[in-house]
């Protein structure tokens, strides 16, 4: 299985990037897909740690390992450098024009 950044090199067909993109059982104890993640509550050790953000998830909109696995899916299929996902369609529309 790919880790995280890596892509499929291009001799493998569709199907088979379709099938294992995003997917490391090694990080999920032995599943083949990831867990799905619902979650919009994210605990902290304590306060200083949740101040100074150096958790990896820190609200359920702001991405999840769901989230990441899809992410890395679509990198390793489009053969995109980053792909970001957003929660919501309003997002989606805004965000490129306010990086711009």
């Amino acid at each position: 299985m790919a880790k995280d950044g890596e892509h499929f090199s291009g001799g493998m067909g569709i199907n088979t990037r379709l099938a294992h993109s995003g997917n490391n059982p090694h990080d999920y104890f032995g599943f083949v897909n990831p867990p799905v993640v619902h979650a919009s509550t994210v605990l902290f050790r304590d306060a200083a740690s949740m101040a100074a953000r150096t958790q990896k998830y820190t609200y359920g909109t702001r991405g999840t390992p769901t989230t990441d696995a899809l992410a890395h899916a679509i990198d390793a299929l489009e053969g995109s450098a980053g792909t970001i996902l957003v929660p919501s369609g309003l997002a989606a529309v805004t965000g490129p024009p306010l990086a711009l």
